[in-house]
């Protein structure tokens, strides 16, 4: 009974970590959106005013607001992708794990009659 709940306690493990990643990801589409949305305006206030150098002092405000979020965006991307390529590598080893568990349970369950047969 004891690795039946073990494995129960993997699954819902598992479950959790499946929920994560899926949050992550949505987060992700929204943040990749988001970026290409801000590149965008970047570049219809620089085709506006004609100035696309950052460095120019005449450069649009709203263009440099938009590339500043816009990178921050792009580093947060990167941290959400790390976090994510964790979990599916957690995701993958607690499968394992679970597999195994399964497996000794399916081998206690089988008479050891049936198994030399």
């Amino acid at each position: 009974m004891k690795q039946d709940s073990i494995t129960k306690l993997k699954l819902f493990q598992l479950t959790s970590k499946i929920k994560q990643t899926t949050l992550l990801e949505k987060t992700l589409q929204r943040f990749q959106h988001k970026a290409t949305q801000l590149q965008l305006h970047i570049k219809e206030q620089e085709k506006l005013l004609g100035i696309s150098d950052p460095k120019h002092y005449n450069y649009p405000p709203s263009a440099r607001d938009a590339a500043l979020r816009q990178e921050k965006l792009l580093v947060s991307i990167q941290e959400l992708t790390t976090q994510k390529d964790a979990l599916t590598t957690e995701i993958e080893s607690l499968r394992m794990e679970i597999e195994k568990m399964q497996q000794k349970l399916f081998e206690k369950a089988i008479p050891s009659a049936y198994k030399t047969a």
